[in-house]
């Protein structure tokens, strides 16, 4: 669905080997209270945007702060978030229990958001960009991630220091 939806978006022809994923079963209970404890749930997100004139496409899991709108998102149900200059923000939710049917409602929801139902677009016409995709690790976003360290004095200052000498902020 996030090559469909980055196809769409982005009017460059975005391949299935273009959407670099990762599933739940990674997510360790650790993770979970992790999330709760820094009041944020974990949902599988699937994101796509342009940088600098290239797309990055990617599925993983993801830590939501509950007051966003997708932490309200749950069970059988999907949402898609649009945010772009003319729209700023969108959400569409609803049934998604996968499969065709999920596939062809989302692609004809964007579709009809984006206002380009009968139009060349759809149509392969020069409206369609060549656009590279940006380089696996090139991507700059908040990011969780967990570590074990010694339980000895400047363990996580060496761990502080080697973040940011890398120019890696810890936000909390």
């Amino acid at each position: 669905t996030m090559a469909i939806l980055a196809t769409v978006a982005f009017k460059t022809r975005v391949a299935l080997d273009d959407v670099e994923y990762g599933g739940i079963t990674e997510i360790d209970p650790v993770d979970v209270a992790a999330a709760r404890e820094l009041e944020m749930v974990i949902r599988l997100v699937g994101a796509a945007r342009l940088v600098d004139g290239r797309f990055d496409v990617h599925v993983r899991p993801a830590f939501v702060d509950k007051q966003h709108p997708l932490a309200k998102v749950d069970g059988a149900f999907n949402a898609v978030m649009l945010q772009g200059d003319a729209i700023r923000e969108i959400t569409l939710e609803g049934p998604g229990a996968g499969g065709v049917e999920t596939a062809s409602a989302v692609v004809a929801d964007i579709t009809s958001v984006i206002g380009t139902m009968g139009t060349g677009f759809l149509q392969n016409d020069a409206a369609w960009r060549q656009l590279k995709r940006l380089p696996p690790g090139e991507s700059r976003s908040p990011y969780y991630f967990r570590l074990s360290v010694e339980d000895r004095p400047g363990a996580l200052a060496k761990v502080a220091e080697e973040l940011a000498e890398r120019e890696i902020s810890i936000a909390r």
